[in-house]
Protein backbone atom coordinates (compact mmCIF):
# COMPACT_ATOMS: atom_id res chain seq x y z
CA UNK A 1 0.00 0.00 0.00
CA UNK A 2 2.52 2.46 0.64
CA UNK A 3 4.41 1.54 -2.33
CA UNK A 4 1.68 2.52 -4.32
CA UNK A 5 0.92 5.46 -2.35
CA UNK A 6 4.70 6.13 -2.92
CA UNK A 7 3.69 5.35 -6.84
CA UNK A 8 1.26 7.66 -7.42
CA UNK A 9 3.52 10.32 -5.99
CA UNK A 10 6.23 9.77 -8.14
CA UNK A 11 4.06 9.66 -11.34
CA UNK A 12 2.45 13.33 -10.26
CA UNK A 13 5.94 14.60 -9.72
CA UNK A 14 6.81 12.94 -13.11
CA UNK A 15 3.86 14.35 -14.90
CA UNK A 16 4.56 17.95 -13.40
CA UNK A 17 8.07 17.69 -14.16
CA UNK A 18 7.39 17.08 -17.85
CA UNK A 19 4.99 19.76 -18.07
CA UNK A 20 7.37 21.96 -16.69
CA UNK A 21 10.14 21.15 -19.10
CA UNK A 22 7.31 21.46 -22.45
CA UNK A 23 6.74 24.73 -20.45
CA UNK A 24 9.99 25.92 -20.52
CA UNK A 25 10.82 24.34 -24.01
CA UNK A 26 7.91 26.81 -25.73
CA UNK A 27 9.03 29.16 -24.13
CA UNK A 28 12.46 29.66 -25.20
CA UNK A 29 11.50 28.51 -28.44
CA UNK A 30 8.92 31.90 -28.33
CA UNK A 31 11.37 34.41 -27.05
CA UNK A 32 14.38 32.94 -29.64
CA UNK A 33 11.29 33.52 -32.39
CA UNK A 34 10.29 37.28 -31.06
CA UNK A 35 14.03 37.76 -31.17
CA UNK A 36 15.05 36.32 -34.45
CA UNK A 37 12.06 38.59 -35.95
CA UNK A 38 13.30 41.80 -34.28
CA UNK A 39 17.20 40.93 -35.17
CA UNK A 40 16.95 39.37 -38.60
CA UNK A 41 18.79 41.13 -41.09
CA UNK A 42 17.58 42.39 -44.46
CA UNK A 43 19.63 39.67 -46.87
CA UNK A 44 18.46 36.22 -47.15
CA UNK A 45 21.47 34.40 -46.77
CA UNK A 46 21.29 35.90 -43.30
CA UNK A 47 17.81 35.65 -42.82
CA UNK A 48 18.46 31.21 -43.20
CA UNK A 49 21.87 31.70 -41.10
CA UNK A 50 19.72 32.78 -38.17
CA UNK A 51 16.63 30.86 -38.59
CA UNK A 52 19.19 27.95 -38.49
CA UNK A 53 21.05 29.01 -35.65
CA UNK A 54 17.27 29.18 -33.86
CA UNK A 55 16.40 26.00 -34.97
CA UNK A 56 19.49 24.49 -33.76
CA UNK A 57 18.82 26.28 -30.37
CA UNK A 58 15.63 25.07 -29.88
CA UNK A 59 16.84 21.59 -30.83
CA UNK A 60 20.35 21.38 -28.64
CA UNK A 61 17.82 22.66 -25.44
CA UNK A 62 15.06 20.24 -26.07
CA UNK A 63 17.70 17.50 -26.00
CA UNK A 64 19.09 18.38 -22.72
CA UNK A 65 15.71 19.04 -21.26
CA UNK A 66 14.67 15.37 -22.29
CA UNK A 67 18.04 14.15 -20.86
CA UNK A 68 17.56 15.59 -17.65
CA UNK A 69 14.24 14.23 -17.02
CA UNK A 70 15.55 11.06 -18.52
CA UNK A 71 18.42 11.09 -15.98
CA UNK A 72 15.86 11.67 -13.08
CA UNK A 73 13.31 9.24 -14.37
CA UNK A 74 16.06 6.14 -14.34
CA UNK A 75 16.71 6.71 -10.63
CA UNK A 76 12.78 6.27 -10.63
CA UNK A 77 12.87 3.24 -12.18
CA UNK A 78 16.18 1.94 -10.45
CA UNK A 79 14.21 2.03 -7.40
CA UNK A 80 11.25 0.26 -8.88
CA UNK A 81 13.31 -2.85 -10.33
CA UNK A 82 15.22 -2.94 -6.95
CA UNK A 83 11.83 -2.74 -4.83
CA UNK A 84 10.72 -6.10 -6.92
CA UNK A 85 13.86 -7.73 -7.88
CA UNK A 86 15.19 -7.70 -4.05
CA UNK A 87 15.03 -10.79 -1.62
CA UNK A 88 13.21 -10.32 -0.01
CA UNK A 89 10.56 -7.89 -1.61
CA UNK A 90 10.65 -4.36 -0.48
CA UNK A 91 13.93 -4.39 0.57
CA UNK A 92 15.67 -1.87 -1.39
CA UNK A 93 19.36 -1.30 -1.42
CA UNK A 94 21.22 2.00 0.00
CA UNK A 95 23.15 2.80 -3.04
CA UNK A 96 19.93 2.92 -5.19
CA UNK A 97 18.11 4.83 -2.70
CA UNK A 98 21.26 7.39 -2.32
CA UNK A 99 21.59 7.28 -6.33
CA UNK A 100 17.44 8.94 -6.43
CA UNK A 101 18.04 11.49 -3.37
CA UNK A 102 21.03 13.09 -5.42
CA UNK A 103 19.37 12.98 -8.97
CA UNK A 104 15.88 14.14 -8.12
CA UNK A 105 16.07 16.99 -5.91
CA UNK A 106 19.28 18.29 -8.80
CA UNK A 107 16.63 18.03 -11.65
CA UNK A 108 15.86 21.27 -11.03
CA UNK A 109 19.35 22.59 -10.88
CA UNK A 110 19.97 21.16 -13.86
CA UNK A 111 16.83 22.36 -15.51
CA UNK A 112 18.33 25.93 -14.18
CA UNK A 113 21.47 25.36 -15.95
CA UNK A 114 19.77 24.14 -19.26
CA UNK A 115 17.81 27.42 -18.81
CA UNK A 116 20.35 29.79 -18.94
CA UNK A 117 22.94 28.71 -21.24
CA UNK A 118 21.98 30.36 -24.11
CA UNK A 119 22.33 33.50 -22.30
CA UNK A 120 25.33 32.28 -21.20
CA UNK A 121 27.30 31.87 -24.34
CA UNK A 122 25.76 35.22 -26.10
CA UNK A 123 27.47 36.93 -23.14
CA UNK A 124 30.15 34.97 -23.99
CA UNK A 125 30.36 35.64 -27.16
CA UNK A 126 29.71 39.38 -26.76
CA UNK A 127 31.97 40.02 -24.37
CA UNK A 128 34.40 38.11 -26.73
CA UNK A 129 33.93 41.21 -29.25
CA UNK A 130 34.36 43.57 -27.06
CA UNK A 131 38.06 42.50 -26.25
CA UNK A 132 38.61 42.19 -29.70
CA UNK A 133 37.39 45.73 -30.46
CA UNK A 134 39.40 47.12 -27.15
CA UNK A 135 42.75 44.96 -28.66
CA UNK A 136 42.53 47.31 -31.76
CA UNK A 137 42.06 50.08 -30.23
CA UNK A 138 44.64 49.84 -27.91
CA UNK A 139 47.28 48.62 -30.49
CA UNK A 140 46.17 51.10 -32.96
CA UNK A 141 45.08 48.12 -35.61
CA UNK A 142 43.71 48.30 -37.83
CA UNK A 143 39.94 46.91 -38.84
CA UNK A 144 41.16 45.09 -42.26
CA UNK A 145 42.60 41.43 -41.16
CA UNK A 146 45.12 41.89 -43.20
CA UNK A 147 47.33 45.09 -44.22
CA UNK A 148 47.13 46.63 -47.66
CA UNK A 149 50.02 45.39 -50.12
CA UNK A 150 51.78 47.53 -52.42
CA UNK A 151 53.04 46.48 -56.16
CA UNK A 152 56.35 44.89 -54.51
CA UNK A 153 53.97 42.80 -51.98
CA UNK A 154 55.19 44.66 -49.10
CA UNK A 155 53.10 47.00 -46.65
CA UNK A 156 53.56 50.05 -46.64
CA UNK A 157 55.36 51.90 -43.57
CA UNK A 158 51.79 53.80 -42.23
CA UNK A 159 50.22 50.31 -42.15
CA UNK A 160 53.07 48.24 -41.00
CA UNK A 161 53.48 50.73 -38.18
CA UNK A 162 49.75 50.55 -37.33
CA UNK A 163 49.30 46.27 -36.95
CA UNK A 164 49.43 45.07 -33.58
CA UNK A 165 52.46 43.82 -34.27
CA UNK A 166 54.99 47.07 -34.40
CA UNK A 167 58.44 45.26 -34.13
CA UNK A 168 57.99 42.54 -36.29
CA UNK A 169 56.62 45.06 -38.81
CA UNK A 170 59.41 47.62 -38.43
CA UNK A 171 61.70 43.92 -38.78
CA UNK A 172 60.59 43.23 -41.85
CA UNK A 173 60.74 46.40 -43.15
CA UNK A 174 64.39 46.90 -42.72
CA UNK A 175 64.63 43.39 -44.23
CA UNK A 176 63.13 44.67 -47.05
CA UNK A 177 65.76 47.37 -47.25
CA UNK A 178 68.53 45.22 -47.39
CA UNK A 179 67.32 43.07 -50.12
CA UNK A 180 66.33 45.82 -51.84
CA UNK A 181 70.38 47.31 -51.52
CA UNK A 182 71.63 43.92 -52.62
CA UNK A 183 69.40 43.99 -55.59
CA UNK A 184 70.73 47.47 -56.48
CA UNK A 185 74.74 46.60 -55.95
CA UNK A 186 74.38 43.33 -58.15
CA UNK A 187 72.12 45.10 -60.90
CA UNK A 188 73.28 48.13 -61.25
CA UNK A 189 77.03 46.88 -62.65
CA UNK A 190 75.28 44.93 -65.24
CA UNK A 191 73.35 48.05 -66.05
CA UNK A 192 76.98 50.16 -67.01
CA UNK A 193 78.08 47.17 -68.74
CA UNK A 194 74.27 46.83 -70.85
CA UNK A 195 74.91 50.80 -71.50
CA UNK A 196 78.16 50.28 -72.26
CA UNK A 197 77.53 47.05 -75.11
CA UNK A 198 74.48 49.28 -76.34
CA UNK A 199 76.81 52.51 -76.77
CA UNK A 200 79.56 50.41 -78.55
CA UNK A 201 76.82 49.03 -81.25
CA UNK A 202 75.46 52.32 -82.10
CA UNK A 203 78.98 53.31 -82.74
CA UNK A 204 79.55 50.61 -84.85
CA UNK A 205 76.52 51.48 -86.52
CA UNK A 206 77.10 54.87 -87.14
CA UNK A 207 80.31 54.14 -88.51
CA UNK A 208 78.65 51.22 -90.88
CA UNK A 209 76.26 53.98 -91.67
CA UNK A 210 78.90 56.73 -92.85
CA UNK A 211 80.68 54.13 -95.37
CA UNK A 212 77.75 53.01 -96.79
CA UNK A 213 77.20 57.32 -97.63
CA UNK A 214 80.85 57.44 -98.66
CA UNK A 215 80.24 54.08 -101.27
CA UNK A 216 76.73 54.94 -102.52
CA UNK A 217 78.68 58.62 -103.30
CA UNK A 218 82.07 57.12 -104.53
CA UNK A 219 79.18 54.63 -106.75
CA UNK A 220 77.20 57.67 -107.95
CA UNK A 221 80.68 59.54 -109.05
CA UNK A 222 81.55 56.90 -111.00
CA UNK A 223 78.23 56.64 -113.10
CA UNK A 224 78.80 60.22 -113.88
CA UNK A 225 82.31 59.73 -115.20
CA UNK A 226 81.07 57.06 -117.43
CA UNK A 227 77.96 59.01 -118.38
CA UNK A 228 80.30 61.90 -119.39
CA UNK A 229 82.87 59.72 -121.25
CA UNK A 230 80.93 58.57 -124.56
CA UNK A 231 79.76 62.19 -125.00
CA UNK A 232 83.26 63.67 -124.77
CA UNK A 233 83.88 60.71 -127.61
CA UNK A 234 80.97 61.53 -129.81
Amino acid sequence: MDHQQSDRRTSWLQKKTWSNMSFKVSLEGNSSRRTSTFTMNSQPSQRRNRKEQVMRLITTQAALYSFSYLLTESSNIAVSIAYYTSDPVGSVPVWVLQYALITIPLQGFWNCLIYFRPRFLKWKEERAEKMDATRRTETGGDTQQFPAQNALGYAPASTVNSCPNVEEGKQEEAEFDETIDEETSTVLPNLCMEDFDEAEIHSQLAIELNNSKLASSEYMTTCKEQEEQPEQKS
